[in-house]
């Protein structure tokens, strides 16, 4: 066989090492200066383009109606709500709570609008007075209320009366995002400010959630980041047990994730929970090449070769699998562009562009530094001799390679059948798994917002829900009878929906004034039967509301659109957009012109569009892989059996989703992800290196041994590295995370299994036919002449 291919770059950092690292670090570091214009945004429009369907719902609903977004405030007390020092405490946290950044009104129990009968008028009222006096008797009066009140109970506060709810609303978002962590920050001052007796204090609500996620998902990054690292370095240098098979590799990494989140702040992408994760990816690649690079060196050395020979046939022999694995991940990702998600075409630019940056990183920067370690002068004859292999070191009958293989050969349809058997069962199961995640689920117990959600679902059920808009179809159509009684029909049996605890709109307020109205007779508790009278209740309830408590949050200003808060348990991704849908069905076979919307139903939508857009680039990956795989190898068979290698881990992985009781969320699809990259690029460096001996003429058995022997130890330390690394991730606060190390320990181990068992054994069977052909073609031949 003739040596591998120079190429001419290699020669370049082989002459030129100090030059190669200057050009790599000046290349990173004007990347690396762009982290400084870095910024996050958690919100909706970090996933939701301009011009998305669900996006121009939901700023037409703030338009409209304002934000709904809300930070929620939980006061609990054993013995009840409704004494004097409760009670002053809701009234100086309802108080506090509107000095909280970006919040523009507040709704609890001391300025909840208390309408009832004074004489012939009515009377509008906070429910529990800001000046008191806090006696005995009034509170007992405002508790029989309360209690006994139709929006209330379950709306501000429990059944018993000892959990009450007060609750913030954000600003608009329509301009520009609500900063979670000032809110969040300013609310959790006051928690520490007023936990005082036996009052109970807990914090939740989308920017609650918003915040948890950053909060997590950062604190994950940088707990497990230095454990990823100190994997890296113990297993690389128990591998090596040489200084150089370690430290050069962490800079190559460190620099390469800095300067491809560099590239976010030149380019003006914004870190979310989805471009968040970019360092994992980095890490993965860069690893993965490192090791093979680092692999073939000491292979040589270890041959008694020079140092710079060494790195010469090191660079050279994997120029041709690390730029197919860089050009197959980066091409990968770079289909994830075409996602209608904002950042996950974000993150198919950064990963994509990372994955080169890695790869030059490797080359230019690992390889020069290899060329600066002393090492003894060139010696021609080890030239030759890596020209010839050495078939008598390698073809040893007894080493555990040759015997592993005669193995593989001996039962390679039982392999093959064997891992087509599970395949199908890993299909079959995986095809039972749903896209569905819980944002009050997403972090892990002892956390403080699982904390403080879980809290909430046991005192007081349905803390979050949806908006239903429904348009009247001309200005001043909401006073329109006919309309209020379609809207309080949908109400109601919204109302009777699985899961739903309570609905509030403008029919509630209507309907209480109306008995107000009458002296409080229950029997007037109806809507008027003209406009006339309608329009007259509405404008005697705005008559007695305070400053910043109006009606612009229940109806538009033109009086045309009409809002329905829903409060529900539906938290589930899958559950919630179901019964939304139905919902709006519903409301539309009535005749009325509704839809759903919300910033939490918008969050809950989002996880089946961000599982939906990475199932189809997913398939467009496998698909350009595949149409890569066989350009490049110039052959279908060892196309397929790289593809086939690699999905049998994939689905078995899928199926341990399902079966750990796990649904597809985030974590899962990225996963995928990552896992597919890490798993072809160690698939094609054993198929590229069988390829060159096949062209060689090298028998088969003797391919696949020498294969397992250069290849499989950078795979096998590939996988151990990346399987410990994010197995860390496992006991993550954000349970995406948790996901994400499970699943990747599981593929990545079941992947090199893949590498080591049924590529050999189909590698074996396709080209040993081939071998019996060609044999039985030349003995025709010789029996014929």
């Amino acid at each position: 066989m003739s040596a591998s291919k120079n190429y001419s770059f290699v020669g370049f950092i082989i002459n030129n090492p100090i030059k190669s690292i200057f050009s790599s670090l000046m290349m990173c570091f004007l990347l690396i200066s762009g982290v400084r214009y870095i910024q996050a945004d958690f919100s909706y429009r970090a996933f939701f383009s301009e011009g998305n369907p669900l996006r121009v719902e939901i700023e037409g609903f703030e338009r409209e109606f304002s934000n709904d977004d809300s930070i929620v405030l939980l006061v609990k007390s054993p013995s009840g709500i409704f004494d004097k020092e409760t009670s002053e405490l809701i009234v100086k946290l309802t108080e506090e709570m509107w000095q909280v950044p970006d919040v523009i009104r507040v709704d609890s129990l001391s300025n909840y609008r208390w309408v009832h009968a004074s004489g012939d008028d009515i009377v509008v009222e906070a429910l529990i007075p800001d000046d008191g006096p806090y006696t005995t008797k009034l509170l007992e009066k405002r508790r029989s209320v309360a209690l006994s009140d139709e929006i209330i109970p379950e709306l501000l506060v429990d059944s018993d009366g000892t959990t009450t709810m007060i609750v913030g609303y954000m600003r608009p978002t329509i301009t520009s995002a609500v900063d979670a962590a000032p809110v969040v920050n300013a609310v959790r001052a006051l928690v520490k400010q007023y936990q005082i007796g036996d009052h109970e204090i807990h914090i939740t609500g989308r920017p609650a959630i918003m915040q948890g996620m950053k909060e997590s998902s950062q604190a994950d990054i940088k707990s497990r980041l230095p454990i990823v690292l100190a994997v890296i370095i113990l297993v690389l240098a128990f591998r090596f047990k040489h200084p150089v098979g370690v430290f050069p590799v962490i800079p190559v990494i460190v620099l390469s994730v800095v300067a491809t989140m560099g590239l976010a702040g030149w380019t003006g992408i914004k870190i979310s929970n989805i471009t968040a994760l970019i360092p994992q990816f980095i890490i993965a690649i860069c690893v993965a090449d490192a090791v093979h690079i680092l692999t073939s060196y000491f292979f040589y050395r270890r041959k008694n070769y020079d140092g710079k020979l060494a790195i010469r046939i090191a660079l050279n022999e994997n120029v041709l699998p690390t730029l197919l694995t860089t050009i197959t991940t980066s091409v990968a990702f770079f289909s994830f562009m075409s996602s209608q998600i904002g950042a996950v075409s974000e993150l198919g630019l950064l990963v994509g562009i990372g994955t080169i940056i890695g790869w030059f990183m490797c080359y230019f920067f690992l390889g020069a530094i290899l060329c600066k370690v002393p090492n003894r002068k060139s010696n021609e004859k080890l030239i030759l001799i890596h020209t010839e292999y050495e078939e008598s070191n390698e073809e040893n009958k007894n080493s555990f390679v040759f015997k592993y293989t005669e193995k593989v050969f001996s039962n390679a349809y039982l392999i093959a059948f064997a891992f087509l058997g599970l395949s199908i069962g890993s299909i079959y199961i995986a095809g039972k798994n749903e896209i569905n995640a819980n944002p009050f689920k997403y972090f892990a117990e002892g956390f403080w917002l699982r904390d403080s959600n879980d809290f909430a679902e046991d005192n007081l059920k349905g803390s979050q829900g949806m908006e239903i808009v429904v348009n009247s179809g001309f200005s001043d159509g909401i006073k329109s009878p006919d309309f209020l009684k379609q809207v309080e029909s949908f109400q109601q049996w919204i109302d009777s929906t699985p899961g739903v605890v309570r609905t509030y709109s403008i029919i509630d307020i209507i309907k209480q004034s109306n008995r107000s109205l009458h002296g409080d007779d229950q029997e007037y508790y109806t809507l008027p039967n003209t406009r006339e009278a309608a329009a007259e209740l509405i404008f005697l309830y705005s008559m007695n509301l305070p400053q910043g408590l109006d009606l612009s949050n229940r109806i538009s200003i033109n009086n045309d659109l009409v809002r329905i808060s829903v409060r529900w348990t539906n938290y589930d991704s899958a559950l919630a957009t179901r019964f939304a849908d139905e919902i709006v069905k519903y409301g539309q076979s009535q005749g009325l012109n509704v839809h759903a919307t919300g910033k939490m139903l918008l969050f809950q939508r989002m996880n089946g569009y961000v599982a939906t857009s990475f199932f189809v680039t997913l398939l467009i990956t496998i698909l350009i892989i595949s149409i890569l795989l066989v350009i490049t190898f110039k052959s279908i068979n060892l196309g397929w059996i790289t593809l086939v290698a690699n999905l049998f881990p994939l689905c078995f992985g899928m199926a341990i989703l399902y079966l750990s009781g796990n649904a597809i969320d985030i974590g899962a699809v990225i996963v995928l992800s990552v896992c597919l990259g890490v798993a072809v690029d160690d698939t094609i460096h054993f198929v590229s290196h069988a390829q060159r001996l096949l062209n060689a003429g090298k028998e088969i058995g003797f391919v696949i041994r020498d294969s397992l022997l250069k290849v499989t130890p950078a795979i096998a330390i590939t996988t151990l590295i990346l399987t410990i690394a994010f197995g860390s991730f496992m006991s993550a606060d954000f349970v995406p995370n948790a996901n994400f190390g499970r699943m990747a320990a599981a593929i990545l181990s079941t992947a090199l299994i893949a590498n080591v068992t049924l590529l050999p054994a189909l590698l074996f069977l396709i080209h040993r036919k081939k071998e019996v052909a060609v044999f039985n073609m030349n003995e025709a031949e010789n029996i014929k002449s």
